[in-house]
């Protein structure tokens, strides 16, 4: 005796096209009743019969046609006659087996199994319908009521199984789409907190005289104005500094007069977080104020970092009479 897994592997059969034809009495297997269920065990002639139908299903017959040939073999040339006409009318696809059939409407069989050794000499080879394949025996077969509810039943449980799928596929787009956004979140984070933050300084200088005014000397339109400030220094003498002057302070630099005095004007140096450790490095481990005042005293670093917030004017005469400014 042989169990349901060994008869798949020798007849090519699906489970469930085997249960089928057991439930239609083509095939008569043995019911072992073992752990609360049955159990089917199938003989050799079992084996054989469900080969037999096997391959007349991927003749085409239907199950009833089979049935019609076990219990009557004589009916046999009637059959194939009127399965022969049903393939002249069907699709391209089941021609081939039609021709295959047709030189064997002549002869008489005294049996099922001669007629299939017949068809088995022929070696055509075939698919078992799709139909079968994917259970959808109603339409060929005519299934009961019952096996057309469990056929709805396996297609609703397909669909669910997709919708599963695309809801699982639903919640992975939506966890990269917001992974992403946390990572430009973190990245708008570190951004900021490398150029917007830093140390902030303000200072006033003293004895400030505007020498000239202008803008970026190789004409970037996007560069800061420039002002040309000499700034008394404590000994007396002077140093001219370059100081940067946003383009949004634009009503400040058109304030400046060429040529006039001031009384004081403020500077504020910023320094970003992501060139501190580099500024520090190259300077050393100053403090806030300390580093302010290297800074000053280097022309490179003041223009870099060191910008002009405001000034305050002083009345002083001159040959067109004496001028007294406004603060900016």
């Amino acid at each position: 005796m042989m169990k349901m897994k060994e008869i798949l592997e020798k007849t090519g059969l699906t489970e469930r096209a085997v249960r089928l034809y057991v439930q239609r009495g083509l095939v008569t297997p043995k019911a072992v009743w073992k752990n609360g269920r049955d159990y089917l065990e199938f003989s050799c002639t079992d084996l054989q019969r469900l080969r037999e139908i096997g391959l007349l299903r991927r003749m085409g017959f239907s199950l009833e046609q089979i049935a019609q040939m076990i219990r009557v073999p004589q009916h046999i040339p009637g059959l194939l006659q009127a399965h022969l006409r049903q393939l002249r009318e069907s699709s391209r696809e089941v021609a081939q087996a039609a021709q295959l059939l047709e030189p064997l409407q002549e002869g008489s069989y005294s049996s099922l199994t001669e007629f299939v050794q017949r068809l088995s000499q022929a070696q055509f080879q075939r698919e078992l319908p799709l139909r079968e394949l994917e259970l959808r025996f109603g339409e060929q077969d005519g299934l009961g009521e019952e096996e057309r509810q469990q056929q709805e039943q396996n297609s609703q449980e397909q669909l669910a199984l997709q919708q599963v799928r695309n809801a699982k596929r639903n919640w992975i787009l939506a966890g990269i789409g917001m992974g992403l956004v946390l990572l430009m979140m973190i990245g708008g984070v570190f951004w900021y907190h490398f150029t917007q933050r830093g140390i902030s300084q303000s200072r006033m200088l003293t004895g400030v005289w505007i020498e000239d005014k202008y803008a970026d000397w190789e004409g970037h339109e996007d560069a800061p104005y420039v002002a040309l400030v000499q700034v008394g220094q404590i000994d007396g003498s002077t140093r001219t500094m370059r100081l940067r002057i946003h383009k949004e302070d634009w009503q400040l630099y058109s304030g400046l007069v060429w040529g006039m005095r001031y009384e004081s004007c403020t500077v504020e140096l910023f320094v970003p977080n992501w060139k501190l450790r580099k500024l520090r490095d190259k300077l050393g481990n100053l403090s806030d104020q300390m580093l302010f005042d290297q800074i000053l005293q280097d022309d490179a670093l003041l223009e870099e970092y060191v910008r002009f917030t405001r000034v305050q004017p002083q009345a002083y005469a001159s040959g067109n009479g004496v001028h007294s400014g406004h603060s900016y």
